[in-house]
Order: structure tokens, then C-alpha cells, then sequence
């Protein structure tokens, strides 16, 4: 009888840890931004990163826009998660859970981020790249 409980609570810690690794899932993957015409001389990169519990999005944009232009950071196609503004020729926007912050709902996990659009002011889509 001990034996068959010491295997159940070997299988249930193998399947807490199974899921905690999945969860925790580490990933790196980066992508350049495609200029969808709308702003031609505009171009970008994105990067998802995830290692442990740590996770992070780094959208970054090249314009030539005035400086104070904001933009909108869509993910997934539908999923706003923050604004850049341009100063100097670049825009960047990070999103981190480092530091105690926590993950922004939108892109949690990181890791199944399918893909990242910047929209102008006009909500027209200037950037856009598939992970």
C-alpha cells in the first residue's frame, strides 16, 4: 500500500513539473517589420524573449516621421498592447515583467505571439511581421 501511495505522489510531482515547464515555456524569436506602404521609408523589428518566468516584447521602428508621432503596437492581430512615440528618427516600445513588473494580460505568455503590427495615428497599419 505505501509503495503504490509513494508512486502516486511520484507521478502527481512529475505532472505538477511537466506543467510548470510548459508554462514557463523559453522561447527567442525575432522578426524585421515590413513597411506595408502607407509610410514607405518606415521599417521595424520585433522580438519575443522568454527565459523562466521572465518575458519580454521589444518592438522597435525606424520613421521619418516628426518627432512626438505616436504609434499603436497591436499584437495578434487585435490585441493593443502600448504606443511608441517617435523622437529622433526611432520608436520603441518594451514590455517586460523583469523587475517585479507584471505581464501585461495581452501578451502572456509571450512565446504564442502569432504577430506584431504598428498603426499611425489614422489607425492605418504602417508595420507589419508574422513570428
Amino acid at each position: 500500500m505505501f509503495h503504490k501511495q509513494l508512486r502516486m505522489a511520484v507521478l502527481g510531482a512529475g505532472m505538477l513539473l511537466g506543467v510548470a515547464t510548459h508554462a514557463a515555456a523559453d522561447c527567442r524569436k525575432q522578426i524585421t517589420l515590413t513597411s506595408t506602404g502607407v509610410e514607405p521609408d518606415t521599417s521595424g523589428t520585433a522580438e519575443v524573449r522568454a527565459v523562466d518566468t521572465r518575458q519580454r516584447l521589444k518592438v522597435s521602428m525606424d520613421s521619418t516621421a516628426p518627432d512626438g508621432t505616436v504609434y499603436i503596437v497591436v499584437v495578434n492581430r487585435n490585441r493593443v498592447v502600448g504606443t511608441m512615440t517617435v523622437q529622433m528618427g526611432n520608436g520603441q516600445l518594451e514590455l517586460t515583467n523583469n523587475r517585479g513588473n507584471a505581464d501585461p494580460l495581452a501578451v502572456d505568455p509571450i512565446c504564442t505571439l502569432s504577430s506584431v503590427a504598428v498603426i499611425n495615428g489614422d489607425l492605418q497599419p504602417v508595420l507589419f511581421g508574422a513570428f
